[in-house]
């Protein structure tokens, strides 16, 4: 989808409930990973073990995830929850099954965070 180079593969299934069992998250957000989020994967992981590239002063790892939706919307309350959980810069791209057909249709790929400390 992305195009990485094949080092970077990480390939990871991470269970929902990683997002928002230690956080003090309101019922509604949890609710939406469960409604609209169907399976979150750990998809790429650019660093310099995996790149040849060294680390940056802001930036020393970029994590990529891919999520499937249930549907086609994601609130974007549930990015923001992923963005508190992670360190590293993430972008996500996320995907839905089109019927009858089942083939993945992209939606969207967001870089999630742009303001990391």
């Amino acid at each position: 989808m992305l195009n990485l180079p094949s080092s970077t593969e990480f390939g990871r299934r991470v269970p929902k409930q990683k997002f928002y069992e230690h956080l003090d998250v309101s019922p509604e957000v949890k609710r939406l990973f469960i409604d609209q989020i169907k399976l979150i994967t750990w998809a790429n992981k650019l660093s310099p073990q995996t790149m040849n590239l060294g680390a940056g002063q802001t930036v020393t790892e970029i994590e990529v995830f891919h999520i499937r939706l249930t549907g086609q919307e994601l609130d974007k309350r549930t990015l923001e929850l992923m963005d508190r959980q992670i360190p590293y810069h993430i972008p996500v791209s996320y995907t839905h099954l089109t019927l009858p057909t089942n083939r993945e249709v992209v939606i969207s790929v967001d870089a999630v965070s742009l303001k990391k400390k």
